[in-house]
């Protein structure tokens, strides 16, 4: 089993370790129409002494944030999307873009782009190999600390959008001993309860990748 299926947990951090490795000796492309460059060499806020703690069911129907994933040396921003209890979207880019994700409560599915690789893999086998499941990773993104069998998280740095509290920094720590990691989500620009669009579509061309 290769690096990527055990970083899927780490969601777009997941998502950096595949496409950066893949992206290695590649020449460029311009970015696609709905692409969005975001900000680079974000300023890391230090964790406060007392963090606020978000609730346990926040009350939005749509998320929208700007993210930038750091870990091991590397870093990507991107965009993240959420549509309550249905789907989880994902796209980073570095230069060009790097991949998309989309998570839904049946499956993960992930397009790494400059080697036009895909992976796809059910829920249920994330619930049964690591106990993470889609309302798990959902409420990482909206401040709930998570450990279980694969990771831990953290989150700080919150702020009040439209009454609801929501993180700026989320650590991510892998707690698998054949994968020695941490990393951090940086979020910022929220969005909430607008239409969003979930652009996401595996070319015909497209070959799974090889874990």
């Amino acid at each position: 089993m290769k690096d990527f299926r055990l970083l899927i947990p780490f969601l777009a951090i997941g998502l950096l370790f595949a496409s950066c490795r893949s992206h290695k000796n590649l020449p460029s492309r311009p970015m696609q129409q709905d692409d969005t460059p975001m900000v680079e060499n974000p300023i890391v806020t230090p964790e406060p002494e007392n963090p606020y703690v978000a609730p346990d069911e926040p009350s939005y129907s749509t998320l929208q944030a700007n993210i930038i994933c750091k870990t091991n040396g590397m870093s990507a921003n991107g965009q993240l999307r959420m549509i309550k209890d249905s789907v989880i979207w994902v796209s980073l880019n570095k230069i060009i873009e790097l991949g998309r994700a989309k998570i839904t409560p049946d499956s993960v599915l992930v397009h790494i782009k400059p080697t036009n690789e895909y992976i796809r893999i059910p829920m249920k086998e994330l619930e049964s190999q690591y106990g993470l499941d889609f309302a798990t990773i959902q409420a990482i993104f909206t401040g709930s600390d998570v450990t279980n069998r694969i990771l831990h998280t953290s989150s700080s740095d919150f702020i009040k959008v439209d009454n609801m509290a929501l993180p700026q920094s989320i650590a991510v720590r892998s707690l698998l001993p054949q994968l020695k990691a941490t990393g951090e989500v940086r979020l910022s620009q929220f969005i909430l309860n607008k239409a969003l669009s979930i652009p996401f579509q595996i070319p015909k061309s497209a070959s799974p990748f090889n874990y």
